[in-house]
């Protein structure tokens, strides 16, 4: 993940300006997957030590979904349809320096234990599509 630009190592003597935030997270081990047999998963609704989780200090702004009766109906309407997983190009967008120290982690990645930060757009947000 520190190869593609997801995270970084964070380096404790760096001033710190703003809030700081630790997200809990697991990983979840799928033996079926060819490519990521285990993933992490961030719990951006845990409570802090203040009470506060981070989804808690997000605004969620409006739902950009699509009414699901109108996606079918569109799905239908012509005689070949496109799809698209757009999942992990989510981490392919960058979060502002500002917001990393919120979205950091601890833990051990290539046998290097140590504090990171997501620097690749998380989908742990309450809202993902506004950050």
């Amino acid at each position: 993940m520190e190869e593609s630009g997801i995270i970084k190592e964070v380096k404790e003597e760096l001033p710190l300006s703003g809030p700081v935030f630790y997200l809990p997270h697991k990983p979840v081990v799928r033996e079926d997957s060819k490519t990521t047999k285990v993933r992490p998963v961030f719990d951006a609704s845990a409570k802090g030590h203040n009470g506060v989780s981070l989804n808690d200090c997000l605004e969620a702004g409006p739902n950009l979904l699509p009414n699901l009766l109108e996606v079918l109906t569109r799905f239908r309407r012509w005689k070949v349809a496109v799809i698209a997983d757009i999942k992990k190009a989510f981490l392919q967008i960058k979060v502002k320096k500002e917001v990393q120290n919120v979205l950091r982690f601890s833990g051990t990645i290539m046998a290097k234990p140590d504090k990171w930060s997501l620097i690749g757009f998380p989908l742990v947000q309450s809202q993902a599509p506004f950050f």
